[in-house]
């Protein structure tokens, strides 16, 4: 048992260390993410852009002087997106039943993050709300 637990805990002292996140400029983006950019959040003033690497995992993070904040993978795909207080969500980048899901069972709530996963989307309301859907846009979980 002992083994596994010093195993275990040189496993992730090797992975923390070998993750590294570095400055990148919006002209380093993958073209994807920058497509992404310019449709949904063109308006917006691009402020910096972090990339994070580690053993499982690689993204981009983008960051706007709003506060604005989109994750991406390595391929420019969306992962993440969170909107400052002054910035809406772009209602087009979700599937319209989650879109309509949201404007009828919580009128006046805004869409405040959204975070896209293997098998669906989670969305954070203003009124604390947290939805889970799945690819198509049918409630899977609510909180």
């Amino acid at each position: 048992m002992k083994r596994l637990f010093f195993a275990t805990i040189m496993l992730l002292s090797i992975a923390s260390a070998s993750a590294t996140e570095r400055m990148v400029s919006y002209e380093k983006l993958p073209a994807k993410a920058k497509a992404f950019i310019t449709a949904h959040f063109g308006e917006l003033t691009f402020s910096y852009a972090k990339y994070d690497t580690d053993i499982t995992d690689h993204n981009y993070d983008v960051i706007f002087t709003d506060g604005t904040q989109i994750e991406f993978n390595r391929r420019g795909e969306w992962r993440k997106v969170e909107c400052s207080r002054t910035t809406a969500m772009p209602q087009a980048i979700l599937p319209q039943g989650i879109v309509e899901f949201i404007n009828s069972t919580h009128p006046g709530a805004r869409i405040e993050d959204v975070e896209r996963e293997r098998k669906g989307f989670q969305v954070s309301l203003s009124n604390d709300v947290e939805i889970v859907f799945d690819q198509r846009g049918r409630v899977k979980w609510y909180d």
